[in-house]
């Protein structure tokens, strides 16, 4: 199957309603060895870390997109985050009235919010309403080496990824303004560090109805101990506390 229709799938499906069949899941078969119980509690202090008082009105700056929909129409948007960040991204909507179900698509280490458009364009050409957004200290947002530069500090990296979070909570509620938007129907698709940071958002934001995350890992630790990424393996090369220090920054942050 291919990757972008596999991830299609797992979407549509919760976010269509539709069950496809008359069997009945395990209610644990989402994760294995997971129970039901576990899988719908919310870790304990985590509205707590991503708490933010949501604008009345979202500001937001919309232009027409060079790129090419068949099926329906492509925007480029800059959000205004809470502090006054820019949030550059690009929304996608079907034709038609809707209201249609929602994704968010998050890119992962080192990428941008463009690097997910085709992505976008399969979820679109299905009948969803798609936003891809530049975490901090990616694409428009900040130089190459923002996150790297935050990471051997380890605070700033903790801070850059929690405000990732919280911009996009506030892209669910700019979902939720849109007429064309069904807002009991907004799901999140997250690559690498697009999955690690939607782990955060799920857990966090119970307007989140479903959640897909590909080569995501957790405890941070073992991500920064084992991950063979050029730049992470140069860090602890040079600096022998680098991983501790960072995974004690980032220990209210992980994803597990």
């Amino acid at each position: 199957m291919h990757r972008a229709t596999g991830l299609c799938l797992a979407l549509a499906l919760p976010l269509s309603g539709c069950s496809g069949s008359d069997t009945k899941a395990s209610p644990s078969s989402a994760v294995k060895g997971e129970s039901a119980v576990r899988l719908r509690t919310r870790p304990a202090g985590i509205a707590t870390t991503f708490a933010y008082v949501p604008a009345l009105d979202l500001p937001a700056v919309e232009l027409p997109s060079d790129k090419v929909l068949i099926r329906g129409s492509v925007t480029e948007l800059t959000l205004t985050a809470l502090d006054g960040e820019s949030i550059p991204g690009t929304y996608t909507a079907p034709a038609g009235a809707g209201p249609f179900p929602a994704v968010i698509v998050q890119h992962g280490l080192s990428s941008s919010h463009q690097a997910m458009y085709g992505l976008q364009e399969a979820l679109t050409n299905l009948g969803f309403v798609t936003i891809a957004i530049d975490a901090r200290g990616h694409g428009a947002r900040g130089p190459a080496d923002s996150l790297q530069q935050a990471l051997t500090q380890g605070a700033p990296a903790a801070a850059m990824m929690k405000g990732t979070v919280i911009d996009l909570r506030q892209v669910v509620d700019f979902l939720s303004t849109r007429a064309e938007v069904d807002p009991q129907k907004i799901g999140f698709v997250g690559f690498s560090l697009g999955g690690i940071l939607g782990a955060m958002l799920s857990g966090a934001d119970e307007r989140i109805a479903t959640t897909v995350l590909v080569d995501a890992g957790a405890d941070w630790q073992t991500l920064l101990s084992g991950t063979s990424i050029d730049w992470i393996a140069a860090l602890r090369t040079s600096d022998p506390a680098f991983v501790t220090r960072a995974a004690r920054a980032l220990d209210s942050l992980d994803p597990q």
